[in-house]
């Protein structure tokens, strides 16, 4: 019997706060990466859900901020999707990549963040394996291995090039460990 094919998506959101259970999720990226060459494909999913931060009171003013200044506020406000549109979305940008029965293995900086807000959702929660690749982790052996520290990627907070950074983090830890001798 053939094992099934993991298929690494590299994933970022945006969310109205750290809280799954009381906080949104505005925008969502993904990637499928090749974890030999961590290079990107071609193929990708960004979206972004309707969200009205002038009626949301619970929202830290520090996310406020953040999230006016970087654009995300007045995309929120004017995106026809809803949460569960993106997220439904998000699913079938999975399947469409191949993604079936929990072989879907999230690469992300912090994923478990990212997937506490993602595996609420019906129809991603069984395309998620178990497994993940987080690169905070990475980044902080390669730090404490080696004792080089990467410059620091710009963050935006917004899905997309924040994704583009963690790989960039990524494929530094790489080259670090390929080349670092012990």
């Amino acid at each position: 019997m053939k094992e099934k094919e993991d298929v690494f998506m590299l994933i970022d959101i945006e969310t109205t706060g750290l809280d799954p259970n009381v906080h949104r999720i505005l925008e969502v990226a993904a990637s499928v990466i090749d974890l030999k060459t961590l290079e990107s494909s071609d193929a990708g999913y960004l979206s972004t859900a309707y969200f009205n931060f002038d009626s949301a009171p619970f929202i830290h003013e520090a996310v406020r901020h953040m999230h006016h200044e970087n654009g995300l506020w007045e995309e929120c406000k004017k995106s026809p999707r809803t949460e569960d549109d993106v997220l439904s979305g998000l699913a079938e940008f999975f399947r469409s990549m191949g993604g079936k029965n929990r072989n879907i293995v999230a690469v992300g900086n912090s994923v478990d963040f990212d997937l506490s807000f993602l595996k609420r959702h019906p129809s991603l929660e069984p395309l998620l394996s178990h497994r993940k690749v987080d690169i905070r982790t990475a980044l902080y052996l390669v730090e404490y291995w080696t004792g080089l520290k990467p410059e620091k990627p710009k963050v935006e907070h917004r899905a997309l090039s924040d994704c583009i950074g963690s790989l960039e983090v990524l494929r530094w830890c790489k080259a670090q460990l390929s080349s670092h001798t012990y």
